[in-house]
């Protein structure tokens, strides 16, 4: 028998050292980010994951049509809702508002001249007496 043995040209190893000491000396960062990967059907996570939120925002158009309507008829009532100040009629009240106070009080004067005119008289009926 011959035995022939020959040495294989190479690097000097230790990837297997890495493998075994890997996980358990370095902790590794876990990716929640697969966009970058590739479905069965080839194309790009990312890809199918924009296209079926386009899809859903799509399909949510109707409910922002809505809120746009509810939106411009809530301004409009509120448009509606201001009124017109009208100087002339409220000169006329304000007149009109003065003029009965100042009754009022000259009322409640001549009211209190009277009684203390009425009780001087019978003050002076009684000190007569």
């Amino acid at each position: 028998f011959i035995d022939i043995s020959s040495r294989l040209c190479g690097g000097k190893g230790g990837f297997g050292s890495l493998l075994r000491g890997g996980p358990t000396g370095v902790i590794m960062k876990k990716t929640t980010n697969f966009d970058a990967c590739r479905d069965l059907a080839g194309r790009r996570l990312r890809v199918t994951h924009n296209a079926r939120k386009l899809m859903e925002w799509n399909n949510g158009n109707s409910d922002r049509e809505l809120e746009k309507l509810a939106i411009k008829y809530i301004k409009e009532k509120a448009k509606q809702r201001r009124h017109d100040f009208d100087e002339a009629a409220y000169n006329q009240k304000s007149k009109e508002i003065t003029s009965a106070i100042e009754d009022a009080v000259e009322q409640a004067f001549s009211n209190l001249n009277e009684n203390k005119s009425n009780s001087n008289q019978n003050q002076n009926q009684n000190q007569n007496q």
